[in-house]
């Protein structure tokens, strides 16, 4: 039996919603002390807000760099009450729901398994850990109605049964793109409307949707060089990190894998986390002499130093190459030497030339 306000949550959260809805400020709004802003994580280093209370968030990275472990770990702060990640502080014991668009019910189970093994979270917090599993379903977030997008039926559906049920503080949607039912990749507005579906998820649920997604190509080849790749770098239309009110990324280089918040509006800006993997996959925080030894070998310096020694390591095996077509060819022009060394070494013309030069200086 439902009782009358879970009956009028369910309400209002299918209920289409005034096309206007224009609501004046009063005089409080200048006179009355505001709350403080609630938030789902605290930023130990700092004491500061670091992930939203409620609303639509983002959370993008390449295959295979541990989002899902990241995720599920997050999933598992929550409903104990613990620290993620080392560094964030949730609240009280809270509930988490994981819709899983991907995996089975089983992968989720062995990640968590691992997890809690390294994050000590205790037994009795996987009852508040939940799991949608609809991996083997069609299912429509949005939906095309003309030239226009609307909630689709399942997210109608979704969030009547969500609104029934008591708060989630955090719901994981993994990966929304598989089960958006349009085009997030090519179609700017659609990808719009899927995030306003996951804040319609928020706000049934009462709590933060987080949405899992991939990172572009050119991001991750980026954040493996070592530089930034636009606001977020997040795969597909732009809509998905410009309507979402938050996004992490997840991100791997030659020295470790990073979390970053690459865009926050109610939050203050926090330093990235260096992590490595576990021996099960779990994400570990990096010790500080770990991520000493990361600063050193990223300074100007050293990459100065090492930049230095590639080029003079190439230099000698292209001089090695040159003295060969020399020693093999003594009648061959520069031109002749110069394209024998290109084809040896796979490079340009004008490294070529400078080989077989420094080559012919040498030669006795």
């Amino acid at each position: 039996m439902i009782d009358a306000a879970a009956k009028k949550r369910i309400e209002e959260a299918v209920a289409p919603k005034p096309k206007w809805s224009i609501e004046p400020a009063s005089s409080e709004w200048a006179t009355e002390q505001l709350p403080p802003r609630e938030h789902l994580l605290v930023d130990e280093r700092t004491g500061r807000g670091a992930m939203d209370k409620f609303g639509a968030w983002v959370f993008a990275g390449p295959g295979g760099a541990g989002k899902s472990f990241a995720t599920i770990g997050l999933a598992l702060a929550v409903a104990s009450g613990r620290r993620w990640l080392g560094t964030f502080k949730t609240s009280a014991p809270g509930r988490s729901l994981i819709v899983a668009a991907e995996d089975y019910t089983e992968d989720i189970r062995r990640r968590a398994h691992a997890i809690a093994a390294a994050d000590l979270i205790p037994a009795a917090a996987m009852e508040r850990l939940h799991i949608l599993s609809i991996h083997d379903r069609v299912t429509s977030l949005v939906g095309k109605i003309g030239d226009a997008y609307a909630p689709g039926d399942d997210t109608v559906s979704l969030c009547a049964e969500l609104a029934k049920l008591k708060p989630y503080d955090l719901v994981v949607v993994d990966p929304y793109g598989r089960i958006a039912g349009v085009s997030v990749d090519a179609d700017n507005a659609a990808a719009a409307a899927t995030i306003g579906a996951l804040n319609m998820i928020a706000t049934a649920a009462r709590g933060l949707v987080l949405g899992v997604t991939h990172t572009s190509l050119r991001a991750r080849i980026a954040a493996k060089n070592g530089a930034p790749e636009g606001a977020t770098g997040i795969r597909g239309a732009t809509g998905q990190s410009d309507y979402a009110r938050g996004v992490i990324r997840l991100e791997k280089d030659d020295s470790a894998t990073w979390l970053s918040l690459a865009k926050a509006n109610h939050v203050a800006q926090w330093e990235p986390i260096g992590l490595r993997r576990g021996d099960h996959g779990e994400l570990v925080p990096l010790d500080a002499t770990a991520l000493a030894v990361i600063a050193v070998s990223k300074s100007s310096d050293t990459k100065t130093a090492k930049r230095e020694s590639a080029v003079a390591e190439r230099n000698e095996l292209d001089d090695a190459a040159a003295q060969r077509a020399i020693a093999e060819n003594p009648c061959a022009t520069v031109r002749d030497l110069i394209a024998v060394v290109c084809k040896a070494r796979s490079c340009g013309t004008d490294r070529a030339h400078s080989a077989v030069t420094r080559a012919r200086l040498a030669a006795p």
